[in-house]
């Protein structure tokens, strides 16, 4: 009356054996001479190495094999964690690689069961893969200094700064109308030209000159005659105080006075002031 059917041992005494096998060999999950040991369990996957398989069997040693993209972690080596440069859930997701490695060698993946997959380049790298270099100034500075690097590999620049076409193709150059190593603004009125440009000092050359003062703020007075030309049109307004700077020779004539409306003594006697007077 009998089944014919074996009941292995299932005790730790006597060990875990398979009914498939008719108790000749480990039940699954277990290795062993005597059927005793227990492969790696995996608590998040509830199963013996997780992502993998496990030599386990009388002749096996309960070590995990991983399913392509995963790898053993932690104290009980389960297959839990992804391989180096795939990620996601399953671990089927591959970072941006080049012959280099992965991102190029030249930054860092976001890798990983809950990476992304995006390279975080190293400074002076940019690109998916971070296989771009970026603009580099003669000092090393990447960008050189006032700007940043975007992810296709050219310079954003700080504000007042542009690309220098000429070299490099760095922020190291100044957008119209700034000056200096910081590219500052240039503080010129009246149409005033500035000494402008990443070596200019951002001073003033006063337009027409009929205005005065650093930025040529002021404009030069006139005469208080009938005369309506600056300095009566024989001299020039001094950018530095707005004075008269009269002429003084032989093709505009030798002038004199506050509005360089008078001849200059030794050329009194001549009505353009460019005749001297007789000397004895």
């Amino acid at each position: 009356s009998g089944s014919g059917v074996c009941y292995c041992g299932a005790h730790y005494s006597v060990g875990w054996w398979d009914s498939f096998t008719n108790c000749t060999d480990c039940a699954s999950g277990l290795f062993g001479t005597e059927c005793t040991a227990t492969c790696p369990f995996d608590s998040t996957s509830n199963t013996h190495c997780g992502q993998g398989t496990c030599n386990d069997g009388l002749g096996g040693d309960g070590v995990c094999t991983c399913f392509d993209g995963w790898t053993t972690s932690g104290e009980n080596s389960t297959c839990s964690s992804c391989s180096a440069g795939r990620w996601g859930a399953d671990c089927k997701g591959s970072c941006p690689s080049t012959h280099n490695g992965i991102c190029d060698s030249h930054g860092t993946c976001s890798e990983g069961v809950s990476g992304t997959g995006v390279c975080t380049c190293s400074s002076g790298y940019a690109g998916a893969n971070c296989s771009l270099l970026c603009p580099v100034w003669n000092d090393g500075n990447v960008c050189g200094v006032n700007g940043e690097c975007l992810a296709d590999g050219s310079c954003s620049c700080a504000q007042g700064f542009k690309i220098n076409s000429t070299t490099n193709s760095t922020c190291t150059s100044c957008e119209a109308n700034r000056f200096g190593p910081s590219c500052d603004l240039c503080t010129c009125e009246n149409g005033a030209t500035c000494a402008s440009g990443s070596s200019g000092d951002g001073s003033c050359t006063c337009a027409g000159g009929a205005f005065w003062g650093n930025s040529c703020q002021h404009q030069c007075e006139l005469p208080p005659n009938a005369d309506s030309s600056i300095c009566s049109g024989n001299g020039a307004c001094s950018q530095l105080d707005g004075t008269c700077a009269c002429f003084s020779n032989n093709n505009s004539g030798f002038w004199t006075g506050e509005w360089c409306d008078e001849c200059q003594a030794a050329y009194a006697g001549s009505t353009a002031c460019d005749k001297g007077c007789p000397t004895s």
